[in-house]
Formats: C-alpha cells, structure tokens, sequence
C-alpha cells in the first residue's frame, strides 16, 4: 500500500470508505449473515460498521480487512447483548394478578431454622450429599449467598464449592426424576 498522508480531506476518506465498501461490503454482509442467520440484521449492523469505520478507524486501515471483520463480529455481539439486556414489552389492558406468596412462616429461631433444613434434606435421604455439600446448596438457594460468600464461609475454593452446588443439584434432580 502506498504511502498516505496523515491527514485527509473529507472527500479522501469518503473516496477510500467507498472503495473499501465496494471491496468488502458483499463479504462483510455474508459474513454477518453466517453469524446471526439474519439477512436483514446482517445488512443492519454491516450498516453501523461502515458508520463506525468512518468516524473511528484511520482512513489507511478502511480496507483491511481482519479489523473489519472483527468490528463486524464485536458489532454483532453487541446486538445480541442490547437484545437480551432489553426485552420488548407487551402492553395490556389489565395487570395480571399477583401470585400468592408462600403461606409457610419463616422460621424465628436458630432451632427452628435447623429443624427445617433437616425437614428438606429428609426428602432426599437416598443421595449421597456431604453436610458441607448441603450446607453450600441450602446457603446458595435459601439465603441466596454467592459462591464467593460461600466459600468463604467454609475457606474453600469458590471453584469447589461451584462443583458441589453442581454435584447436589443434579443428584437431587436424579433422586425426583427417579421417584
């Protein structure tokens, strides 16, 4: 590529966005098509990629194309997070109704609140789970404490205490599926 100057004029970088467009504009759109399976979203954010290159890239890199496509690709990825950041929402007439809440109390003391996890875990007496492998379910499901929390709690490592949720989750779905 030849030497460019540093700076260029508007209608240089719009001449050198044009070429790089008719260069690489049909393989960007197929490219982003094989990514989302969405003609149309392909064409949309091949859209926001040329708008992106003008305004960021430096003219001398418009036609190059691996950033290109890695623009492309973060631009799809993009779109896909603001879709499921950002769910559409139906308007009704009515609100639906509000579901009941549990009618169960909540335990008032350290006795009471024992006696309940030995209530749940009585329902799965035929897995094999350690007490700190129910002690990491019940303080993840029921208190909603993170696997950091958790682990710090029982000085583990938050990776170990992620297999055991893991390894009682799926033993306890085995055991319901089972009976």
């Amino acid at each position: 590529m030849p030497d460019l100057p540093p700076e260029f004029t508007a209608a240089e970088k719009e001449a050198l966005l044009s070429e790089a467009i008719d260069n690489w504009g049909a393989r960007i759109v197929k490219y982003l098509t094989s990514l989302c399976r969405d003609r149309e979203l392909a064409k949309d954010i091949a859209q926001k990629l040329w708008i992106y290159v003008y305004q960021a890239f430096n003219p001398w890199d418009y036609g190059h194309i691996g950033y290109l496509e890695r623009k492309a690709r973060n631009l799809w990825i993009d779109d896909l997070r603001h879709k499921g950041r950002r769910p559409e929402v139906d308007f009704v007439d009515q609100t639906p109704e509000q579901g009941t809440l549990s009618e169960a109390p909540e335990p008032q003391t350290a006795e009471r609140e024992e006696q309940l996890f030995a209530d749940f875990w009585d329902h799965f007496h035929g897995t094999e789970l350690t007490e700190q492998q129910k002690q990491i379910f019940w303080w993840h499901e029921r208190y909603g404490f993170t696997m950091q929390e958790v682990a710090e709690k029982l000085s583990i490592a938050k990776s170990t205490a992620h297999d055991h949720l893991k390894l009682v989750k799926s033993r306890c779905l085995n055991y319901l599926n089972q009976n």
